[in-house]
């Protein structure tokens, strides 16, 4: 059985709690009210990297460096700040994208957020995944804002590198062939997902994409830029959804290293999208 959100209190706290069985955290504002209805505040939920975690009282995504002074950002901008455990290493599997809506509903329902101002942030890797899966399965017209830096969204650009990992979260055997494997994730491959809704819905499932913010390093060879980043926002561009593309030249996969100008761009898109 889950452990509940807690009542909250004005003002700033951090509180951890289950949804969907997984361990998720929520830190508030200074300017928070815990009444509903009273100045809801946006929520930025952030989906966790390969290294990341969320525990029973304890989030590296608080205390790591650049993630800090980011989420630390945000905060100072009057945003509540909330992430799960997401079933742990991932990879984009269905279990992640349910836990992921558990949160959602957690946040909704049980915080006074502002359900039309949610955004969505990964800082790097397979958190990509799971949350385009997300915004474009159950969460479908219900996030506003998305910031995705160096995240996986194509399972072929990053094998044969994190076959082992991919692998491992969804449950295949050790001698499966690349493109077997590649094949039998198909499903959760948010870019090749996201071209299929879009074929298939066009402007009308566009219109419920949120505004979207992409960075990545140009020379990034762990996480590949041109299938991922370039391919993604060619493809929302495509189909009318709002995305913006940043390339860090001569820069490689170390964006979740950077404090700077990562945190700046981010606090301003939002602050953009959110209409303060």
């Amino acid at each position: 059985m889950d452990k509940p959100m807690p009542p909250l209190k004005d003002g700033e706290q951090l509180v951890y709690f289950q949804s969907g069985g997984e361990w998720s955290f929520l830190k508030t504002p200074k300017k928070y009210q815990s009444k509903k209805g009273v100045s809801p505040v946006p929520v930025v939920i952030w989906f966790r990297g390969q290294s990341s975690y969320v525990r029973d009282g304890e989030t590296d995504c608080l205390i790591r460096p650049p993630y800090k002074a980011i989420l630390n950002r945000l905060l100072e901008q009057g945003y509540a700040v909330a992430g799960s455990e997401l079933t742990g290493v991932h990879y984009g599997r269905a279990s992640a994208t349910a836990a992921s809506v558990a949160l959602y509903r957690a946040l909704v329902a049980g915080a006074n957020v502002d359900a039309e101002r949610v955004g969505m942030w990964t800082p790097a890797g397979m958190g990509g995944l799971t949350m385009w899966n997300s915004i474009m399965g159950p969460l479908h017209g219900k996030v506003r804002a998305v910031v995705s830096t160096q995240a996986v969204v194509s399972y072929a650009s990053v094998i044969p590198r994190r076959k082992e990992a991919i692998r491992r979260a969804h449950g295949f055997p050790e001698d499966i062939l690349d493109d077997v494997l590649i094949a039998s994730v198909s499903g959760y491959d948010a870019l090749s997902q996201m071209g299929l809704r879009l074929a298939v819905g066009g402007k009308a499932f566009a219109k419920g994409l949120p505004k979207t913010l992409i960075m990545h390093g140009e020379t990034d060879d762990n996480i590949p830029c041109g299938p991922n980043a370039v391919e993604l926002h060619e493809l929302l561009k495509k189909h009318g959804a709002e995305s913006t593309l940043h390339v860090f030249q001569d820069t490689g996969h170390v964006l979740h290293k950077m404090e700077e100008p990562i945190a700046s761009m981010t606090g301003e898109f939002f602050r953009e999208a959110f209409g303060r």
